[in-house]
């Protein structure tokens, strides 16, 4: 496909689609698409040979003003995240969001107390299912809690708390992507990586995936309170 038609699909997905449901809103270009792809690509554990071949770039440090913008599409992922929670709460789910938003979706599926039968007390609020079974730790992560404080005001600073903790621990986590990735042995002539640098890139990544889960279950009970 050529740059012509991929412009030209754009344009008619926002007029054919976007723009007759949402209006008149800034359109992305080709070249937006590369870079959500780029930083995607990124924060899900490719290392920067594996980036290089797909978006073909001739040097390896071609892609590092992308690292620049991973801080901003992790925190854009975990605010898309945490209103698609606050939405499942209030019963508007959509069939048609991807897979993985769906994953995160689930594990906010609680609306009120009295939809249960059963119901336990524990910090701010309820959980639904037996303590006994609990395998979470931190009720704020948990899929079973309803957040219910008997201090409305003592249970938002809990979770503003922990809020902001996971946003410190993103940002030291994104920096270790970073440092890994830069600092991985790479062999352009062969085209090969070092194993062991991969294997610590995408338990990196796996565990920046955990904590914007986590951040955005917390933010999605803030969000509550803001409307």
């Amino acid at each position: 496909m050529g740059a012509f038609q991929f412009i030209n699909i754009i344009d008619r997905f926002y007029d054919e689609i976007v723009t007759p449901k949402y209006g008149d809103l800034e359109r992305i270009k080709p070249g937006d698409t590369r870079h959500f792809a780029f930083c995607n690509m990124m924060l899900q554990g490719f290392n920067m040979l594996t980036i290089a071949r797909i978006g073909g770039h001739n040097q390896l440090e071609t892609q590092l003003h992308y690292h620049k913008h991973l801080d901003h599409f992790a925190s854009s992922f975990v605010h898309h995240a945490a209103q698609m929670l606050r939405m499942n709460r209030k019963k508007l789910m959509r069939s048609n969001w991807d897979v993985g938003t769906q994953a995160i979706i689930a594990k906010s599926r609680i609306y009120r107390l009295d939809d249960f039968q059963e119901t336990y007390k524990v910090e701010n609020g309820y959980c639904t299912d037996h303590p006994s079974r609990c395998q979470v730790g931190d009720c704020r992560f948990c899929e079973y809690y309803l957040f219910s404080p008997d201090d409305e005001q003592k249970g938002l600073a809990w979770l503003k708390d922990c809020s902001n903790l996971l946003e410190t621990r993103i940002k030291e986590q994104l920096e270790l992507i970073r440092y890994v990735t830069k600092s991985m042995n790479y062999d352009c002539t062969t085209l090969t990586y070092q194993q062991t640098g991969q294997e610590k890139l995408s338990s990196a990544c796996n565990e920046l995936r955990r904590l914007m889960d986590q951040k955005a279950m917390v933010d999605s009970h803030l969000l509550e309170d803001e409307l």
